[in-house]
């Protein structure tokens, strides 16, 4: 909600002499929404505003309005490959992005391998010219502490089933998450 208010803001307040700096606007919401949402708020910005814009997004398919709008320039940040590694230089160039460095990020944020590895053969899944469907994978080495996690919810579920929140103090809420947190 806070999203969509500072860009009514924008929109409502901003003037051909005004630079607009919008950040993957559309997060948040669903993938047709926040495109739809973004596509519509970049085309009110070229046709009615026409002031200087920054608009950073991962809609690649936004990348197409530059061939209706000619004061519409496609940038993207310069990365190096090397070895399987890739390296942000943190520098902004003409066109568009090579592809989607996601996987990698979550490889440098430290997400465990498996989950990594998952994502990929999802990925590799997707058919570009169809929907996203999700499909879930029966592997028993992605799922190894299933049980025990399941176990563990459902313990979890049970005791916050059998607390009242209308009725607990704060004094007890509070060691009722203490005692979560010891137990799980």
């Amino acid at each position: 909600m806070t999203e969509m208010i500072e860009t009514s803001r924008i929109i409502n307040e901003a003037t051909k002499n005004s630079l607009v700096i919008l950040d993957e606007l559309g997060r948040g919401t669903s993938t047709e929404d926040g495109l739809a949402i973004a596509q519509a708020v970049l085309e009110f910005i070229l046709k009615e505003i026409n002031c200087l814009t920054l608009f950073a997004t991962h809609y690649k398919q936004l990348c197409s309005l530059s061939s209706d709008y000619k004061c519409l320039e496609l940038k993207t940040l310069q990365i190096k490959k090397w070895n399987d590694d890739i390296i942000f230089l943190y520098k902004v160039i003409d066109g568009i992005s090579e592809g989607s460095f996601g996987l990698h990020v979550a490889n440098m944020a430290g997400l465990k391998k498996p989950i990594v590895i998952r994502s990929k053969e999802i990925l590799d899944s997707f058919d570009p010219e169809k929907d996203y469907k999700a499909t879930s994978k029966k592997n028993d080495d992605f799922d190894a502490n299933d049980n025990t996690n399941e176990n563990k919810f459902n313990d979890l579920q049970n005791m916050l089933d059998r607390v009242n929140l209308d009725e607990v103090s704060p004094k007890d809420a509070l060691d009722i998450l203490y005692a979560m947190k010891k137990n799980f």
